[in-house]
């Protein structure tokens, strides 16, 4: 028994056993996705602006994030779909959810996001 914890220290301080409590191993989602931005929808009241353009998105331990006037998080399924609906205020016509939903698929991030205001659609790929 001594000899065994001996080793199975002599292994965590060298490194060739990972400790307990490390770090998972990173999803198949995992990595940045970079690509254009589209404007999709735009009531033009106001509530709409810099919706084109370049996007980066993090995706980490298959949690997608990603701010749209509020936070957007949640987890990708294992098919690569996701969706997340938040809260938002409504102003100025705009209703107040706000919604992105889309598909990771062969290192492709297809999404839309917004609300009836303002929208985008985004088709990124992943660096």
């Amino acid at each position: 028994m001594i000899r065994l914890t001996i080793l199975l220290a002599l292994g965590l301080v060298s490194g060739l056993l990972p400790p307990a409590n490390s770090a998972m191993a990173a999803g198949p989602f995992d990595g940045s996705y970079v690509g254009p931005r589209r404007e999709t929808q735009n009531n033009n009241s106001g509530y709409c602006h810099d919706t084109n353009g370049p996007t980066r998105i993090v995706v980490s331990n298959n949690v997608i994030k990603f701010q749209w006037g509020v936070p957007l998080e949640t987890t990708i399924g294992a098919d690569g779909s996701f969706s997340v609906d938040h809260q938002g205020m409504a102003m100025r016509g705009a209703q107040a959810m706000i919604s992105m939903k889309g598909r990771i698929s062969g290192g492709n991030l297809e999404a839309d996001v917004g609300n009836n205001a303002c929208a985008a659609h985004m088709s990124l790929k992943k660096m």
